[in-house]
């Protein structure tokens, strides 16, 4: 009977064991997305689409946001997406008071300046990678049909920007920008 009984108890630790380890290799695309802390703006206009699997179409809608959330933070509505990031975080990187959106208080040092061009290009490359090809594209089409991991490291790097531009020194003046 002892024997009988660790048997069905060694049973059931193999079977967690082995869900464990599952969820450990190949985790839940839904349980990531719910437990990832993405800023809920992203999350929210992203999330239906995740979870109906419609994975292309909350990373096409989160960039989409992503646009419109930087027009409104700066006032620049007539300008596409790689003209938004060039006006608003690139073009001015040598002189920080004419820069729209300031990532960092060090544009004297090359470092600040590195990190200030490299955030532009993550964005413009957030506009060129993940949302024109969704944009031009069929769900279907091999160029744009995206695992929901892809689409959630997509997210994820969304939200990254997201976050730095909703911390970001944002100096606009007037009708120049606009």
């Amino acid at each position: 009977m002892w024997a009988s009984n660790n048997f069905k108890n060694l049973n059931r630790y193999a079977f967690l064991y082995e869900a464990v380890v599952k969820e450990l290799t190949g985790p839940d695309p839904n349980m990531l997305f719910d437990l990832y802390p993405i800023h809920p703006e992203v999350k929210k206009i992203a999330y239906e689409h995740f979870k109906h699997k419609k994975y292309v179409t909350a990373v096409f809608e989160a960039t989409k946001k992503l646009n419109e959330f930087i027009q409104h933070k700066t006032g620049i509505r007539n300008k596409s997406e790689a003209e938004l990031v060039q006006a608003t975080m690139k073009q001015q990187i040598g002189n920080p008071k004419n820069l729209v959106i300031q990532f960092n208080e060090f544009l004297s040092e090359d470092s600040g300046k590195n990190e200030q061009k490299g955030l532009a290009l993550i964005t413009e490359g957030i506009f060129s990678a993940f949302r024109n090809p969704k944009g031009h594209k069929p769900e279907d089409h091999p160029l744009v049909d995206i695992t929901p991991y892809e689409a959630l490291a997509q997210l994820i790097i969304i939200d990254y920007t997201w976050k730095r531009i909703e911390n970001a020194k944002i100096n606009v003046r007037g009708s120049k920008h606009a």
